[in-house]
């Protein structure tokens, strides 16, 4: 009987908890929006990216940790997202005076639901150009995804969640009518 029990544990720990595992890379998607395309003069590079605490990096779903793939940081995986949407959009420009920095303040993944995911990001973004700071402002954004009790479905649905939750982020930060008014010198 003692057998029995035993392989009903490993079991069930295997269904419900995960190890050490990498975030998947940034795929970029068409975030950045028709405002920003038709501001004049909108191209950008990323600048300064970090964590407003190194706990914030400390990501863990079912008891395994979930890595960054960019420098086994989250700011840096910000920062790469970031780019991917810019160069997708045709808006990057290595050359710009126009630098866009962030600050990340909340970086939570739940994957212990049984049946949803949750993922809260929030960063403070801040856009300088010509050494003049332009744009300052926090963006926190909510996501949710299907989850399941059973941790080989869930693990890989929160890697995907924290994805889409990293571009929600971006894309309230590309959105912002604050940001195209400030890119386009309306504000000043």
């Amino acid at each position: 009987m003692n057998i029995v029990k035993f392989v009903a544990f490993l079991f069930l720990a295997a269904m419900v908890s995960g190890c050490s595992t990498m975030a998947p890379p940034y795929q970029a998607g068409l975030l950045v929006g028709n405002e920003l395309k038709d501001v004049e003069s909108a191209e950008m590079k990323s600048g300064d990216f970090s964590m407003e605490e190194v706990s914030i990096n400390n990501v863990t779903l079912r008891g395994g940790r979930m890595s960054s793939p960019y420098s086994n940081s989250y700011a840096e995986y910000l920062k790469k997202g970031l780019e991917e949407e810019l160069k997708l959009a045709s808006l990057w420009d290595e050359n710009s005076n126009t630098v866009v920095n962030a600050v990340l303040t909340e970086n939570n993944v739940d994957a212990s639901g049984t049946s949803i995911g949750t993922a809260d990001l929030a960063a403070d973004f801040s856009v300088v150009r010509s050494e003049k700071t332009i744009y300052e402002k926090t963006h926190k954004i909510h996501h949710e995804w299907e989850s399941s009790f059973m941790g080989n479905i869930a693990i890989p649905n929160a890697h995907i969640g924290y994805q889409e939750a990293v571009k929600i982020l971006l894309d309230a930060f590309f959105d912002d009518p604050e940001l195209a008014a400030a890119l386009s010198g309306e504000d000043e």
